[in-house]
C-alpha cells in the first residue's frame, strides 16, 4: 500500500465550495481502477477503489480500507461535491467531474507514495 495525497481546487486557484458534513453535504475524490480486467500486479491484492474526503482547504488523503493508502496500479479519477449526500443533482461543481469516464483527468499511475497530486477543475 502507498500513501497518496494532494489538493483539489478550481483552475483559478480558488477553493471548492466544500459543504459541511453536518448539513448533509459531501466532498470526495475517488480513484477507480482503470483496468479491472487485467491481472493484478500482486494476486494477493485485488484491485479496489480508493477515496478520500476533500477538506475546505482542498487537501485530501486517499484510503482503500481503514486509512491504509492505495494499492499500486492505474486509476481513473472522479471528484464529487454534493450539497445533499449521494444526490448527484445537488452537485456544487460541474457534474462531469463526478464520473471517472468524463472527468477529463485521464489515467493516473500509482506506484509509489505521493503527496503532490493536484487536480484543477473548471467552474463551468
Amino acid at each position: 500500500m502507498v500513501k497518496v495525497s494532494g489538493t483539489v481546487k478550481f483552475r483559478d486557484g480558488t477553493a471548492l465550495p466544500v459543504p459541511e458534513r453536518a448539513r448533509g453535504g459531501s466532498a470526495t475524490i475517488r480513484f477507480e481502477p482503470a483496468d479491472m480486467e487485467a491481472e493484478p500486479v500482486d494476486p494477493n491484492r485485488p484491485r479496489k477503489p480508493a477515496s478520500g474526503a476533500i477538506k475546505p482547504d482542498g487537501s485530501y488523503e486517499l484510503t482503500t480500507v481503514k486509512g491504509d493508502g492505495v494499492i499500486p496500479g492505474r486509476y481513473k479519477v472522479a471528484v464529487a461535491v454534493l450539497g445533499k449526500y449521494a444526490d448527484p443533482s445537488s452537485s456544487l461543481i460541474p457534474q462531469r467531474y463526478g464520473d471517472p469516464e468524463t472527468s477529463g483527468f485521464g489515467v493516473i499511475e500509482i506506484d509509489k507514495s505521493r503527496s503532490d497530486l493536484e487536480f484543477l477543475l473548471d467552474k463551468q
